[in-house]
C-alpha cells in the first residue's frame, strides 16, 4: 500500500512541478467554450481562454468534475494508497465539493477511506491550503493531521485579488456586493478580498499601481509572524507578480513563497491581467 493521496481540481493553479513534487491528483474543470466542453489544460490551453477572453464574442464558460469523474479517480486509487484527502473549493461557488461528496458516498470502499475539506478559497488559496496536507504528509503520514493542517491554513488564509475591471467578475454574479460598486469605477481598478469562500469588493484606487501599494499594506497588517507561507498567481502580468514576489520576500522572509498562473478556469471570472495574493501564518 502507498501513502495517503492528495485530490484535488485545476481551480487550485498548481503548478506541474509542485503537482509532481508532492505526488498530487488533479481533476480537470472543464470550459464551455464554442459549443464544446473541454478539459481545463488538457483539451484546452491557457493561451486559447485568454483569446476568447480577448476576443469577447464565445465567451467561455465552466463547469465542475463530475461526480463520474471523482468516482474514476477514487476508485484508481484503491490498491495504491491507505486513504485519500480531497481539498476543493467553496462548496456555495462550484459543485465540485458536492460531486466528491457523491463519488464518496456511491463508491464506499472499506479499503480507501476518503475525506474531504472545503478549502474557502481558490486559486493561490486554494493551492497554500493543498500544500499545507502534503507537508503534514511528508511529517507524518496520517490522515487527521493532513486535514488538521489543511483546515489550519484555510481557517487562517488572506486571499486577495486585483482586476483590471469587472467585467467578468460581474458575469460570474459570484462578488455579492459588486453593484455598488459598478458605477463609480469608469476604469478605476477594484481590489477584492476573500471572505469564508465568497470574494467581495473591499476597495478600488485609481490605477493597478495603486492598487497593489495599497493591497501590501493590508497584507502586511493582516499577516504576521515567523512560519508565513505565500502563493502568488496571475494572469499574463509575470513582472507584476515578480515584483510583488520580491515584496513579500522582503517582508515576510516566507517559509514558502509560490509563482504560480491564475488557472483558466478562475480567469474566465476574473479576466486576464488579474494579480492574486494569498498568506497565511502556520502557527497562527
Amino acid at each position: 500500500m502507498g501513502q495517503i493521496a492528495i485530490v484535488t481540481d485545476s481551480s487550485s493553479g498548481l503548478s506541474a512541478e509542485l503537482i509532481a513534487r508532492h505526488d498530487i491528483h488533479v481533476l480537470p474543470y472543464y470550459i464551455l467554450a464554442g459549443g464544446r466542453m473541454l478539459r481545463d489544460g488538457i483539451q484546452i490551453s491557457r493561451d486559447e481562454v485568454f483569446r476568447l477572453l480577448r476576443d469577447g464574442r464565445h465567451m467561455p464558460n465552466t463547469k465542475a468534475p463530475s461526480p463520474a469523474d471523482f468516482d474514476t479517480l477514487f476508485r484508481s486509487l484503491v490498491g495504491r494508497a491507505d486513504a485519500a484527502l480531497a481539498i476543493l473549493p467553496p462548496r456555495e461557488r462550484t459543485t465540485a465539493y458536492q460531486h466528491a461528496e457523491a463519488a464518496r458516498q456511491r463508491i464506499k470502499i472499506p479499503e480507501l477511506p476518503i475525506a474531504l475539506l472545503d478549502s474557502r478559497s481558490f486559486s493561490a488559496g486554494q493551492a497554500l491550503v493543498v500544500l499545507a496536507a502534503a507537508r503534514a504528509r511528508s511529517a507524518s503520514g496520517d490522515l487527521d493531521a493532513m486535514k488538521a493542517a489543511a483546515q489550519r491554513a484555510a481557517e487562517t488564509m488572506e486571499m486577495w485579488i486585483v482586476l483590471e475591471s469587472l467585467k467578468f467578475a460581474a458575469r460570474s454574479g459570484r462578488v455579492p456586493n459588486i453593484a455598488q460598486y459598478e458605477r463609480e469605477l469608469n476604469n478605476r481598478v477594484p481590489v477584492l478580498r476573500n471572505t469564508d469562500g465568497t470574494l467581495h469588493v473591499l476597495f478600488i484606487e485609481e490605477n493597478t499601481g495603486q492598487a497593489i501599494e495599497r493591497l501590501k499594506s493590508e497584507l502586511a497588517n493582516r499577516v504576521r509572524g515567523d512560519n508565513v507561507h505565500v502563493a502568488i498567481a496571475h494572469a499574463g502580468n509575470p513582472a507584476q507578480a515578480e515584483a510583488l514576489q520580491a515584496w513579500a520576500q522582503s517582508v515576510w522572509s516566507p517559509i514558502a513563497l509560490h509563482l504560480l498562473d491564475i488557472p483558466p478556469i478562475i480567469a474566465v471570472y476574473s479576466g486576464s491581467g488579474a494579480l492574486a495574493v494569498a498568506a497565511y501564518n502556520a502557527d497562527s
